[in-house]
């Protein structure tokens, strides 16, 4: 071999290297931002940078679907549903993307949010029908919470307290304990228990920084 073809070949070497530790730079930078959505309860901040870093990088399509679940998310937490649903329904067409029967889940969750209760049973229905038996298991917490939720929609609000009440007991993640408390407020409202339910509120508003249902949560606190 000779020497030309030697540092041809050590320079493609050098400029993969180059791109794949660039990609795991990325995808790292892009994971340690879901502290955002998870921690910090800064969903505005995560829309922000996810989006400055998916303009900046090259991302491969599987890499963008994630982020693009994430920012739906987000801007679930921010209180823009309709955002967040078209992202879905965007997802749903993305052959990259095969959690098909979760984002249903996920859409549900926003439909009930914006008290839109023919579509969350429709995109319910669609998930409890195509979610593999074997991934049912993991989704237990999730499954029950939004059954919860559906339980307050629909005027059931013993089952819905009872349901929140197991939930938060042995939730774990600050972003979910703070969720469960909105619907326990709002439950506890349902059913008369004024205490109870600005206790709940104040933990939200303490707890819930940036999110949209600590805003609401400050202001049904006024009016109480």
């Amino acid at each position: 071999m000779n020497p030309t073809t030697t540092i041809l070949i050590m320079l493609c070497y050098a400029v993969l290297l180059f791109f794949i530790i660039q990609k795991r730079k990325v995808r790292k930078k892009l994971a340690n931002l879901l502290q955002l959505l998870n921690v910090e309860l800064d969903p505005g901040k995560y829309v922000e940078e996810a989006t400055a870093v998916m303009t900046q990088n090259k991302l491969d399509r599987y890499t963008i679907a994630i982020v693009n679940n994430n920012l739906a998310t987000a801007y679930g937490q921010m209180g823009e549903y309709d955002k967040a649903i078209k992202i879905y329904k965007e997802l749903l067409n993305d052959p990259k993307f095969r959690y098909d029967a979760v984002i249903h889940g996920q859409m549900a969750q926003m439909n009930l949010a914006k008290k839109s209760m023919p579509a969350a049973q429709k995109n319910w229905e669609t998930f409890e029908a195509t979610i593999p038996a074997k991934h049912e298991s993991s989704l237990t917490r999730y499954i029950k919470s939004t059954k919860a939720q559906f339980a307050l929609a629909n005027g059931n609000y013993e089952e819905s307290l009872s349901i929140h009440l197991e939930l938060i007991e042995s939730s774990q993640a600050i972003g979910e304990k703070v969720q469960f408390s909105y619907r326990l407020a709002e439950t506890y409202e349902k059913l008369g228990k004024s205490d109870q339910q600005k206790e709940q509120l104040e933990y939200v508003v303490a707890n819930g920084n940036k999110l949209h249902i600590a805003k609401l949560a400050r202001k049904q606190l006024q009016k109480l």
